[in-house]
């Protein structure tokens, strides 16, 4: 749900509506349905369908109950992430191509052509499979597994390669917009081959010349060493892989890196998105990356999927853009990067050259090249000055990079925090505001206030993504950003007496300005920011960072995450977890009466 990887849970849904139907059609008066079901009267479809819409209300309904614990929080998270608006359907059905299908499934949608790939041709497969689909349509007791084999084929190759049947799913089953690679539905075929696979191979044993429990035996083993030889032959081969034990024992880069004490991240210079991430070393070793699989499906940090939020330019791929890209991460806290090349950069000092790392996958994991990012500031930090940047997410993004990239621009002594709307009244405490062109016409009253602004030594400038260079005021822009820098001396960093996944403690002197954490916390809901004066409002800051303002009667900050889904979810999932096991005895008590 969170990224839009659910596609297993989807699928499972769309082969109990199968299942549900194949039974309704042809299962309802087989043999092995009456005695189950008890009444004559539901051999009739209405009542069938009832009692069907109510066993799958209640697995449903305990389905919910046991993982709302992760259910909830995921929608809740839905919002800001890179698919937060769904994807668009030339998007989710673009023809992308993750394996290699069986040559009997391909050849349904290209033709006899497929035949001709020995290696996935399943030719005893199909044959038991075809037997299958034959003898249990001949049997009223399978008719109906045999139907929904079928359908469960066709449907999966459908999905997986016609953009007429996947478009149909995608607008009519809720979640399924935020899903891709049309390809994936072939579990459903897999799931109805195997169906009918069982189904031959209970013909074939059920035959006359199979009186014989040694012959049964016999025959059966051959037919699992058929299938699993063809399933064999069909293997790919593997990439280089080894225990990953001995990756991490290997990768002496890591290891030294995570030798060394304090809070701080590292950056493999080649980790552009979250592909190809080395957490796998990374976090066993105790290190946190910039960029990788964790908890990075942040639209702001790494861009959008879907067709809500493409116009913004994201954080990270706005960092291999910028001349300064160094003092991009260090905002975030990397301390290192490491490289497969010798890099020439002047925020980047060479540490070591390790040797070669022949078992670690991928091999950027291993540099061989460390380099300090000499622009890296602490986990935590407190700033005097702060520049508040209102507008819509695209212009505010830009405009944001566009200070970072400043030379005068020190992350030291000025934050950069956002807002969609500029409120005068509520931002006394920002030292600057940039508003868009566009709110200069539409609010003339707003160029009054700069006179007022700058008596009380405020800034405020206006830019437009249509002016070269972005600033109505670029000398005003580098006078304000002098100035900044300058009125006061460095505050005195926090202490950090606490710092652990989902809850922070910081100790504080009485400093005046903005405490600056570098995690993406602002963006996502859950956290909740106390002090010894009260609560206080988590600001987005830098980009996707994020920032606290201090009025100087902080003794102490703590954070903590307890977002509301997870803790509904958690009532839920526990009171479930006592509820279903109840019912299902005092309910079996009650038949037997």
């Amino acid at each position: 749900l969170l990224a839009g990887g659910e596609t297993m849970f989807l699928y499972n849904v769309v082969a109990a509506a199968l299942l549900a139907l194949a039974w309704l059609a042809c299962g309802r008066s087989s043999g092995v349905d009456r005695s189950v079901v008890r009444s004559p009267a539901t051999a009739s479809f209405g009542p069938a369908m009832l009692r069907l819409v109510a066993i799958g209300g209640i697995v449903g309904a305990v389905g919910f109950g046991l993982a709302a614990i992760k259910l909830l929080p995921g929608l809740e998270l839905m919002p800001v992430t890179n698919r937060a608006g769904g994807l668009a359907l030339a998007d989710a059905a673009a023809p992308i191509i993750e394996f290699t299908e069986p040559a009997m499934l391909s050849a349904l949608t290209f033709g006899s052509r497929a035949l001709h790939d020995k290696t996935h041709l399943f030719a005893g497969t199909c044959v038991l499979a075809l037997v299958g689909l034959i003898a249990g349509w001949c049997r009223r007791e399978t008719r109906w597994l045999a139907v929904a084999g079928a359908l469960l084929v066709i449907a999966g190759v459908a999905i997986a390669h016609s953009q007429t049947v996947f478009g149909m799913l995608w607008s009519a089953l809720p979640m399924f917009k935020y899903q891709r690679i049309a390809q994936r539905a072939l579990v459903l075929a897999f799931l109805g081959v195997s169906v009918l696979v069982a189904l031959g191979a209970r013909r074939v044993l059920q035959t006359r010349w199979m009186r014989s429990t040694l012959a049964r035996y016999l025959v059966g083993l051959l037919l699992v060493g058929i299938v699993s030889a063809e399933s064999l032959v069909a293997v790919p081969t593997l990439p280089p892989t080894a225990d990953i034990r001995r990756e991490i024992r290997a990768n002496q880069l890591l290891n030294h890196v995570a030798a060394g004490s304090g809070l701080f991240r590292i950056h493999a210079w080649e980790s552009t998105d979250r592909n190809w991430g080395i957490e796998h070393v990374t976090v066993p070793l105790g290190l946190s990356n910039l960029a990788g699989w964790d908890h990075l499906w942040l639209r702001d940090y790494l861009g959008a999927e879907s067709t809500v939020g493409r116009d913004v330019l994201p954080f990270l791929p706005a960092s291999y853009m910028a001349r300064h890209r160094e003092r991009f991460w260090g905002i975030m806290n990397v301390r290192f990067v490491s490289a497969m090349q010798p890099l020439d950069r002047p925020g980047l000092k060479l540490i070591c050259r390790f040797p070669p790392c022949r078992e670690c996958q991928p091999a950027k994991s291993a540099g061989p090249y460390l380099y300090e990012n000499t622009q890296w500031l602490p986990r935590a930090w407190i700033v005097p000055r702060c520049v508040l940047v209102s507008g819509d997410p695209a212009e505010r993004f830009l405009a944001t990079y566009q200070l970072l990239e400043d030379a005068r621009f020190d992350p030291h002594r000025l934050v950069i925090t956002c807002d969609e709307q500029h409120e005068l009244a509520q931002h006394r405490s920002h030292d600057a505001l940039i508003v868009p062109a566009s709110d200069f016409e539409i609010a003339p009253g707003l160029a009054e206030q700069r006179s007022k602004l700058r008596a009380r030594d405020q800034w405020l400038l206006s830019y437009s993504m249509q002016t070269p260079g972005l600033w109505h005021q670029p000398d005003e822009l580098a006078e304000m950003l002098e100035d900044l820098m300058s009125r006061d001396p460095d505050p005195e960093p926090p202490v950090v007496e606490t710092y652990r996944p989902g809850f922070i403690r910081l100790r504080l002197a009485g400093q005046v300005g903005f405490l600056v954490l570098a995690e993406k916390f602002a963006h996502f809901p859950g956290w909740d920011v106390r002090t010894a004066a009260g609560p206080r409002f988590l600001l987005r800051a830098n980009g996707v960072a994020s920032a606290i303002t201090l009025d100087g009667t902080e003794e102490w900050v703590e954070l903590r995450y307890w977002p509301t889904g997870f803790a509904r979810g958690l009532w839920i999932t526990l009171a479930s977890l006592v509820l279903v096991p109840l019912i299902g005895w005092f309910g079996d008590r009650l038949l037997r009466i």
